[in-house]
């Protein structure tokens, strides 16, 4: 089953760049990062229902909206001070909306209609959660953890929830939340404190009624402790015999490999 999975993983991958290859917007935005954990689940999770031809359709459309949502990420708020930082934020944008819209006609050419508007729905959900984030920068840990696992791993919830596999929503949720833990830990070792410490130094603060600034092992002690709550999750819903156990077990060893983890890094910062 892995060595079939990594062949998938691999063939959607190529299929990927060869179609979002573009000459002229390589010139100004960066090479779309592919997130391997979600495709590894889709076909994971979908091969218990959905024809292989069709979970290839949904899984390069799943990561050309991952593109699209990326890449809009990167356009730029600061002003405009050359003809080039101009130029770079216009294609931006545009290289965003031409991988949306390449997922779009993806489906729409293999006669998945019903299917964009899952996608196009769960694409509204994430801005949303991310709106939330940006405005609010007093959320507490259990807010920003609905919030971002909505954001990492909605679209893959809602397939699940599409195909009748509801029981792998919260597995998938707990996972690329986890994931997403482990790369705010590594930033923070990089000077930079994203939404889940900061979350997480709000709750200190509620609980101690003041404004004690904790010494940097506190905070990294307290972040250790939110990873290992979310590793043992997971390892508890492996007891339940729906969940393929051996795909999880090899996911998680995944996650946790310094090689595999620090080339994550490297990408996603």
């Amino acid at each position: 089953m892995m060595n079939d999975l990594n062949e998938h993983v691999n063939e959607c991958k190529k299929k990927f760049f060869s179609i979002t290859k573009h000459t002229f917007l390589q010139k100004y935005v960066q090479k779309p990062i592919i997130d391997e954990d979600k495709l590894r689940f889709i076909y994971a999770m979908l091969s218990e229902r959905v024809p292989l031809k069709d979970i290839k359709v949904y899984a390069l459309s799943a990561i050309l909206v991952d593109a699209a949502l990326n890449t809009h990420e990167k356009v730029s708020l600061n002003k405009i001070n050359s003809d080039y930082v101009k130029k770079n934020r216009q294609l931006t944008v545009l290289a965003g909306d031409y991988f949306c819209s390449l997922y779009y006609s993806l489906l729409a050419e293999a006669g998945k209609i019903s299917m964009i508007r899952m996608y196009s729905l769960s694409i509204q959900e994430i801005n949303e959660y991310k709106m939330n984030i940006y405005q609010n920068e007093d959320l507490s840990f259990a807010e920003i953890r609905e919030d971002i696992s909505s954001i990492e791993s909605v679209l893959l919830q809602n397939l699940a929830e599409h195909f009748k596999l509801p029981h792998w929503k919260k597995i998938i949720a707990e996972f690329f939340f986890l994931k997403r833990m482990l790369f705010e830990r590594d930033q923070w070792f990089e000077g930079k404190k994203l939404s889940i410490l900061r979350a997480l130094l709000n709750d200190q603060k509620e609980k101690t009624y003041q404004q004690t600034k904790l010494k940097d092992d506190e905070i990294l002690e307290i972040l250790n402790h939110r990873i290992s709550e979310g590793k043992e999750r997971i390892e508890k819903y492996l007891e339940d015999p729906l969940f393929q156990q051996e795909f999880i077990l090899k996911q998680m060893e995944r996650l946790f490999s310094p090689i595999n983890y620090s080339e994550k890094v490297a990408e996603e910062g």
